[in-house]
């Protein structure tokens, strides 16, 4: 299987053990007069199917941690550079000049940046190419790549 498909099996059996996870959840307790209910969905079964699909899932990461090893530090930039953009987006005020402060007696303030917003988008603009040339890198290693 290349390792593309495991991925995409990997992402499958999440999904399945969610959704295995959510019925134990919502049928393990039930109304003591509908007497179908624990037939139809019998906890003890979904559970041996849920640790079916654990283990099964288990094996499928220790295989794609195998396959991985040689690109693993790519792997990690990949997931440090999408940090930094959200860092960078997200967290770092841009406000500069004249700025009104408070409610009851305001006053201006004067702010400054020391990265304004085009270098801020700059850096961003470089933090994401990078990501863009790792993925693709990745990319192309998990559709080549057997395991």
């Amino acid at each position: 299987m290349k390792l593309y498909k495991a991925l995409k099996l990997k992402k499958k059996l999440t999904g399945e053990i969610a959704f295995l996870e959510q019925q134990i959840s919502s049928k393990n307790s039930f109304q003591v007069d509908q007497v179908e209910l624990p037939m139809k969905f019998n906890v003890e079964k979904l559970n041996e199917e849920l640790m079916t699909k654990v283990y099964e899932l288990i094996q499928l990461k220790l295989k794609i941690n195998v396959a991985n090893n040689t690109i693993q530090e790519k792997i990690f930039w990949l997931s440090e550079y999408k940090s930094l953009i959200s860092f960078w987006k997200n967290n770092v005020s841009g406000t500069s000049g004249m700025v009104q402060s408070g409610y009851s007696n305001p006053c201006l303030i004067k702010y400054d940046v020391q990265f304004d917003e085009t270098k801020r988008n700059e850096l961003i603009d470089f933090y994401q190419n990078k990501l863009d040339e790792i993925q693709e890198e990745i990319d192309t290693f998990n559709y080549n790549t057997e395991i």
